[in-house]
């Protein structure tokens, strides 16, 4: 019967450890499964121009996979554009790392992104540009990389690089368009440079022509309307605060709709006219003159909210602004330019199809509260007109028997006008007593605009029309 039982026993045992091996088993092809299967996820991913850190965090996020990598041997690496579809995460890597000294390393879950190692290699040639002139200063750097070279006085550059074909050599010059060459294994490389003509070729308009501004002299500014428009302004003239050096624009009035104030280089004149001149599209715009009745301290501000020469001019029709700020534009428009003159450009259509364009913006103007400001409230103001009495400042005046200020109450103290019962329960009482006058007199206020535009023609001619339309409510 012992022997039997011990015959149970080292059976159980075996049949026991076969099981945990099993199952060891199991688990081990189950995690390769998994492992197997995440390589083989096919994800869709479109950038353009990201960062290759930007890039990792977008994959981390949409696969299972944990990106590791030392943040300097990335911090470089930038102007990734990958466009792909049903791809694997290595498709997709390979893509990304494609012209970098980087590699990667799949373990698991996790992916290192690392530098690779490789011997150097030196490489030479020179950079010109499309005349044969040498360019002395150009540079040649590795994409995503700190390391570069720059040329000599007759334009030859020497560099020395990883000995990694593929590698994304960038050949840049001020003034000059970049240019990528691909590493393939050759030691001379030989690169032209070509002018950048959105740099060179950039018009200005001056009034009677047309010039390029690497021709022009004088002092000029040109702004395009797209990077001044503001939804909370209505008009061009207020947009142009804070934007043109030289320049100040300086609101008359708290008014809405107020036209502001222009200054160009200072004041020009002490009682004539400051305003620059107007010009939109050659035609100069004339100051309107407005006559109104003699009561001057209720309209003198009148002027301004009717509104200025270029009140007309919807904002959405501007292509760009050209500002003449020197003596200059006095050649072309005569003493009327003594001011300055603000040239505008209104948009032209450029297709031969009819295009309609519609623009809408909401604003909310968000009422002022105290938080804004550092003002004192009534515990405050009352124990700082204590202070000051207890050190003994007396007042020009004697101040006026009023319950309703501390000075007026502590003078009917002193008269024994009050018992001191009656001045502590006033006093208490006067401490609380706050008036929101921001919320009593003001209001939140609420305004939308619509612009709709349509242009066309032909070859021979062309037109266009465009309307605008503001509306400002107040909200209580």
């Amino acid at each position: 019967m012992k022997r039997r039982t011990q015959f149970l026993s080292r059976e159980i045992s075996h049949v026991s450890r076969n099981f945990v091996k099993l199952c060891f088993l199991w688990i081990l092809s189950l995690s390769s499964l998994m492992i197997q299967a995440q390589d083989n996820q096919r994800i869709s991913i479109d950038l353009k121009g990201e960062t290759l850190e930007s890039a990792l965090w977008y994959l981390q996020n949409r696969t299972k996979f944990i990106f590791m990598y030392a943040t300097e041997d990335i911090a470089n690496v930038t102007d990734i554009t990958v466009k792909a579809k049903d791809k694997t995460i290595t498709e997709i890597l390979d893509e990304c790392l494609e012209g970098t000294n980087l590699t990667y390393e799949i373990s698991g879950s996790a992916i290192v992104i690392k530098k690779r190692q490789n011997q150097k290699v030196t490489i030479s040639g020179w950079i010109r540009d499309t005349s044969g002139e040498a360019l002395p200063g150009a540079t040649v750097t590795i994409r995503g990389s700190k390391h570069g070279a720059i040329a000599g006085l007759d334009g030859h550059y020497t560099f020395n690089i990883p000995a990694q074909e593929g590698l994304i050599l960038t050949f840049s010059f001020i003034g000059m368009e970049k240019k990528t060459v691909k590493y393939t294994g050759k030691k001379t490389i030989n690169v032209t440079l070509s002018g950048s003509s959105t740099e060179i070729d950039e018009v200005v308009v001056t009034g009677y022509q047309n010039i390029q501004r690497r021709d022009l002299v004088g002092s000029i500014t040109t702004i395009k309307a797209k990077d001044i428009i503001m939804p909370s302004y209505t008009t061009i003239d207020q947009m142009l605060q804070g934007r043109v050096a030289g320049m100040v624009v300086t609101n008359s009035s708290s008014r809405v709709g107020t036209a502001p104030k222009i200054q160009i280089r200072g004041t020009s004149t002490l009682q004539g006219n400051r305003d620059p001149l107007w010009v939109v599209d050659g035609i100069i715009q004339e100051d309107f003159q407005v006559t109104l009745d003699n009561g001057e301290l209720m309209t003198k501000n009148l002027k301004d909210i009717i509104g200025n020469q270029i009140s007309w001019l919807n904002p959405a029709d501007i292509e760009n602004i050209t500002i003449l700020k020197d003596a200059s534009a006095t050649a072309i428009y005569g003493s009327k330019a003594s001011n300055g003159v603000i040239e505008i450009t209104t948009k032209k259509n450029t297709t031969d199809r009819l295009t309609v364009n519609y623009s809408t913006n909401f604003n909310i103007g968000q009422r002022p509260n105290y938080g804004m400001f550092n003002f004192m409230n009534s515990q405050e103001r009352i124990r700082f007109s204590q202070e000051a009495f207890d050190a003994g400042i007396s007042y020009i005046t004697m101040p006026y028997k009023d319950p309703n200020t501390y000075e007026g109450l502590l003078r009917m103290l002193q008269e024994h006008d009050i018992s001191d019962i009656e001045y502590r329960a006033l006093y208490n009482a006067m401490e609380t007593r706050n008036t929101d006058w921001f919320k009593r007199l003001t209001r939140r206020s609420f305004s939308h605009t619509h612009n709709i535009s349509v242009y066309g023609g032909t070859n021979k001619f062309s037109y266009s029309a465009s309307m605008g339309i503001t509306t400002a409510k107040v909200k209580k």
